[in-house]
């Protein structure tokens, strides 16, 4: 079973693992809310490709859209990204989902929606 390691809150501080910069959307949203989310790692993730998978997570938040690096060749990737994403209600779904990059088309490993 994989596991996706995320951490975050409304105004929360970024978990202190994190050292990376922080990105923000960069599609014009509506601010009334913002919520700090890190993306720190996955584990045991499915393998897509011969033998491993080229991870990365998509996250999105009421329509506005971020996305972490791709990790090559590895079923454990880290990425240690931070990102700050606005939101009109504080009751907006969060939606994670771990993709394989691939050349054609990227191929699904998993999801997480935070209601």
């Amino acid at each position: 079973m994989a596991s996706l390691l995320a951490g975050g809150g409304l105004g929360a501080e970024a978990p202190s693992k994190v050292s990376s910069a922080i990105y923000t959307d960069s599609r014009p949203c509506f601010k009334q809310w913002q919520l700090t989310l890190g993306v720190i790692q996955a584990k045991d993730l499915m393998v897509a490709d011969t033998f491993t998978s080229d991870p990365f997570v998509n996250i999105e938040l009421e329509g506005c859209l971020a996305r972490t690096r791709v990790v090559k060749r590895t079923v454990n990737p880290e990425w240690n990204e931070v990102f700050k994403l606005d939101a009109m209600l504080r009751s907006s779904n969060l939606v994670l989902s771990v993709l394989d990059h691939d050349k054609g088309k990227d191929e699904p490993l998993g999801f997480l929606q935070i209601p």
